[in-house]
């Protein structure tokens, strides 16, 4: 910057000569400046509102909102303004999985921003135009408008709740909106033309209403107002007035709302809702009429109508309810409720049958019944935060019945007195629960039999200082016990089993609907101890049962006493239970594990050793007991002893079945058996498990004449256990036929032999790529093929062979017929035994021919071809001279249907009509017999013959109308409907 020089002064002479000071600016001109700032600012500041409603200005704010929430954040329009209201328009939420989960035609609020900012917490009016809310279900259930709005980060701190309130003022208004409920495979449910208003002057006066169109349309309106919550800005409900209101205009479906909140289909029927309160300083009531009509679950017996009505009450500190549900008839469970808010009674009633039978119209509940009169008193007591809580309840003439299962008490009592904490506080109880003269399908079982507990106390884990179920035939005691929920294992305890296993056994088949209670008895006692070590717990334990007999009579097996040695370490954190000496011995089976199981909660991967040796009529004996059936079909003799193991998955939750990944091996040996009443030699056989394939190697197995051959793959890893038996395999080779194998084997494939109880000769079976279902399941799996031969077989005719041979007139000396098999093939599928020539060979040229199938269910569908004779002539029913009627047709055959059972089978005699199916045969078969033959058989309408039938003007007279005879018509009754059947007769030897 370039200086001037200054002019001189004339009168003062000294300032000509020196020059003056200069003058400092810097002040001024930063002066300027900071006015010229605040300028700047002031300018921005009223522009803000106007730059952020700028396209620049509206991405910046939502990205920064984004932040806030996992979901994001749009908007086409927004309108901001420091006097004015606010705007957005177009507002969208979407969820993470890019689902528009709210979004408003706009979002307006009528203060201004100035106004929003100095005016404390009154918002003027908020109006949501047009909004819509998704309510998505996942899979698992959650709502997807959770995950929208989840908070990303961690909370901070909890704040100390305010003093006092803040005057909060303002108006939200939704003028027609819609909330969608929604799941994958269901209909939207959506509430339509939604209408509210929520208007607050401070928290001393709120009001509401809300009123919505459901898809049914019917309307559902709510309202609610409320005054002097908060008096002086402190919350004090107790001096608020206030009125509630919820009703529909008539009656709504509610199938299709529960279905897309639960994910069930099937559920229909219409529900009414009236629900009113008033509450005043110091009073309040309530009535609620809730009624639902004709509601239908998906296995309903039939439709359900059930009402909720009741009353409530508080004034000041008195408490009053009572609540009735009724069903078709009067109400069938009431709670009546008094007392005061630190103290209340409550007595329940309840009629257990009419439950049952109001829960039917809803639920299949099969079987399954129970009754009775349920009475009882529950006392609620506050105290430190809790409640000191006392249930008695009494069940008269109670009764639980389902299948074979009945179960009978005069009297159930449940009695308890304890605490129910709140927040993370826990229950707590001390009890009892009773059964007086209970009685199983009508047998006393117990005259008491109880159950009592001592300071159980129930949070995460379940501890107690004494639990005891005492009974005639058991006791069961357990000390200081301590269970962890998580892991559910025991972390402590005591405990001590006493049982009588012949009373024992009695309650056990009554409780399993057994028709026979298993031949079982002796003492068991058994102690065990529950301790910590080292983050694991140990179980160790010992016992014995004295006097153990199995079975009945001589054949009975006796042990004077089992020993029992129990030692396992459970450890949750590493997964591994590790067994140590496990040990069962007696005389006659000794059998000892140890080893190691991991990840026992997920796969439990075994790797277990061990060995065993056992008596097998022992086990025999046992297996009699349990399943009565066996009896007459098996005996084994002897003593098997081997090694065994067990190594890999028991229950692999990525596979199927879980266990498939196991593999296991022993070896079994036997001195002999008695197998279908056929003695069968020494053996031994090393079966192996891999890949959920039981293994059996091919094995021949000596009997008294011929052999037995067994081999195999026993298929587990279906849903049905299949016997795999590839390529051909002779399973019985020149087997002596004994009436246990004709009764449980060869009947299975043809009836015929069930009930031969007198039988010689021998049989040979072989099969073909076999599949048989071994379980109850999978016979349409059944496959294959096979041939049944017969060889110098003998037989005394009984049951259904006898029936047959009678035909023949074979069965009236009951000496043992010699019988012959022809056309013993057959084939297995549909779940059935197939063949269509199965052919039986008797003396004196009788045959049977049988085709058709046998179930394995035991059902028959076949047909026996029977040559005619005169008996079977007169089975059915044909008068007259039958020999010489049955020589005139010696070489026609009946087809005789076969229903029923395998082991009731039926003869359908009745459906087979001897004059229509022998009428056209002796027309033809008969000519050459002569002419004054043929005209005296069949009273033909020849020269001097009887004239023809006026209605059917066929000849009649003769033999045909003898067989008439057989069934008398009232000539008055109106022709019967002639039914079409399957012929019936077969000339010769032709095949059936």
């Amino acid at each position: 910057m370039t200086e001037q020089a200054e002019t001189p002064n004339p009168e003062n002479p000294e300032a000509a000569t020196a020059p003056p000071p200069k003058k400092k600016r810097w002040g001024r001109r930063l002066l300027v400046m900071l006015l010229g700032l605040v300028v700047v600012l002031l300018v921005l500041v009223g522009l803000a509102p106007t730059i952020a409603s700028t396209d620049g200005g509206r991405t910046f704010l939502l990205r920064q909102a984004r932040g806030f929430i996992p979901g994001d954040l749009q908007a086409d329009g927004l309108a901001l303004s420091w006097f004015g209201g606010q705007r957005i328009e177009n507002l969208r939420i979407v969820d993470p999985a890019r689902r528009e989960v709210v979004t408003a035609r706009s979002l307006s609020i009528s203060r201004g921003l100035l106004s929003l900012i100095g005016g404390g917490f009154d918002f003027g009016e908020i109006t949501l135009d047009d909004p819509h809310v998704l309510l998505q279900f996942e899979e698992d259930g959650r709502l997807s408008l959770t995950d929208t709005f989840s908070q990303q980060t961690p909370a901070g701190p909890a704040s100390e709740p305010a003093a006092t309130l803040p005057e909060i003022r303002g108006q939200l208004v939704i003028d027609g909106g819609t909330v969608s409920v929604a799941r994958k495979g269901f209909e939207t449910y959506d509430l339509r033309e939604i209408d509210a208003a929520v208007r607050v002057d401070t928290l001393s006066n709120i009001t509401a209403h809300l009123g919505a169109l459901l898809p049914d349309g019917r309307k559902l309106s709510a309202a609610l107002g409320a005054e002097g919550l908060a008096p002086g800005n402190r919350l004090d409900l107790a001096a608020a007035t206030g009125t509630l209101k919820l009703a529909t205009d008539g009656e709504i479906q509610i199938g299709p709302l529960v279905a897309v909140v639960t994910g069930q289909q099937g559920l229909t029927g219409g529900a009414q809702i009236d629900v009113d309160a008033t509450a005043k300083p110091g009073n309040l009531q309530a009535t609620a009429d809730i009624r639902v009509r004709n509601l239908v679950g998906p296995d309903a017996a039939r439709p359900l109508n059930l009402a909720l009505a009741g009353t409530g009450s508080l004034q000041g500190e008195q408490v009053a309810a009572d609540v009735a549900l009724t069903g078709s008839g009067s109400p069938f469970a009431t709670v009546k409720a008094e007392g005061t808010t630190a103290a209340t009674s409550a007595r329940i009633s309840a009629d257990l049958a009419a439950l049952r039978t109001e829960l039917a119209q809803v639920f299949d509940l099969g079987d399954l019944d129970f009754s009775g009169r349920a009475d009882g008193t529950v006392h609620l007591t506050r105290a430190d935060g809790g409640y000191d809580t006392q249930v008695d309840l009494q069940v008269g003439q109670f009764g639980f019945q389902q299948g074979a299962r009945d179960l009978r008490a005069a009297e159930l009592k449940l009695t308890h007195a304890g605490r129910l904490g709140t927040g993370s506080e826990t229950f707590r109880s001390t009890g009892s629960l009773t059964l007086r003269d209970l009685a199983a399908g009508g047998k006393p079982l117990d005259p008491a039999a109880e159950v009592r507990w001592q300071d159980l106390e129930l949070g995460d884990a379940l501890r107690a200082a004494s639990v005891e179920v005492k009974a005639t035939p058991l006791n069961l005691t357990a000390e200081n016990l301590g269970v962890n929920l998580a892991s559910a294992t025991l972390d402590g305890g005591r405990l001590r089993v006493q049982a009588d296993l012949a009373k024992t056994m009695q309650l056990v088949a009554a409780v399993g609907g057994m028709a026979e209670q298993p031949d079982l008895s002796g003492q068991l006692d058994l102690s065990a101890d529950v301790s910590a070590e080292d983050n694991a717990q140990r179980l160790a334990g010992s016992g014995t049962i004295q006097g153990l007999t199995i079975g009945r009579g001589e054949s009975a097996v006796r042990e004077e006493q089992v020993t029992l040695t129990l030692d396992a370490r459970i450890d949750p954190q590493a997964g591994t239970i590790r067994l140590g000496e496990n040990r069962v011995a007696s005389e006659k089976l000794t059998v000892a594990l140890q080893g190691e199981i991991r990840e026992y909660t997920g796969k439990a991967v075994a790797d277990i050793s061990g060995d065993y040796e056992l008596s097998w009529p022992a086990i025999t004996a046992l297996l009699h007991e349990l399943a009565p059936g066996t009896r007459d079909v098996v005996r084994i003799d002897g003593t098997s002893r081997s090694p065994l193991h067990l190594r890999g998955p028991l229950n692999d939750p990525s596979a199927q079945p879980g266990f498939r990944g196991l593999s296991a091996g022993l070896a079994v040996e036997w001195d002999g058996i008695d197998l279908l009443g056929i003695p069968l030699s020494a053996a031994r056989v090393e079966p192996s498990l891999a890949d959920a394939r039981l293994t059996v190697p091919e094995a021949a197995i000596g009997a008294t004449t011929g052999r037995i051959r067994i081999g195999g793959t026993v298929d587990l890893g279906g849903p049905d256990t299949l016997l795999r038996m590839p390529g051909s395999t002779r399973l019985l080779d020149g087997i002596a036929v004994t009436p246990e194998l004709a009764r449980d084997l060869l009947s299975r494939i043809n009836p015929i032999f069930f009930a031969a109880l007198e039988t010689s000769g021998q049989v040979n079976l072989t099969v073909n790529d076999l599949v048989l279902p071994l379980g109850s399941g999978g016979a349409e799996q059944a496959a294959g093929g096979g041939k049944l031969e017969l060889v110098e077989m003998r037989v005394r005719p009984a049951g259904l062979i006898g029936d047959l041979v009678s035909l023949a007139g074979l069965a009236e000396t009951g000496e043992m017929l010699a019988i012959q098999l022809q056309g013993g093939d057959f084939e297995l599928g549909e779940g059935r035994v197939r063949y269509d020539d199965f052919t039986i060979l008797f003396p004196q040229a009788f045959d049977l021919k049988f085709r058709g199938s046998v179930g394995f269910d035991d059902t028959l569908d076949l047909v026996v071809s029977v040559p005619i004779r005169p008996d079977l002539l007169s089975r059915l029913g044909v008068p007259g001279d039958v020999v010489r009627y049955a020589e005139m047709l010696k070489d026609v055959r009946v087809d005789l249907p076969l229903t029923g059972t395998r082991e009731n089978p039926q003869l359908q005699f009745a459906e087979i009509d001897a004059q229509k199916l022998l009428e056209g045969v002796l027309e033809g078969e008969l000519q050459d017999a002569g002419k004054g033959l043929l005209d005296n058989a069949l009273g033909g309408a020849r020269p001097g013959g009887p004239p023809a039938d006026e209605k059917t003007g066929k000849p009649g007279g003769g033999l045909l109308e003898k067989l008439k005879g057989g069934k008398k018509q009232d000539p008055d009754a109106p022709a019967e409907a002639e039914k079409p059947k399957r012929p019936r007769l077969r000339r010769g030897k032709d095949k059936p």
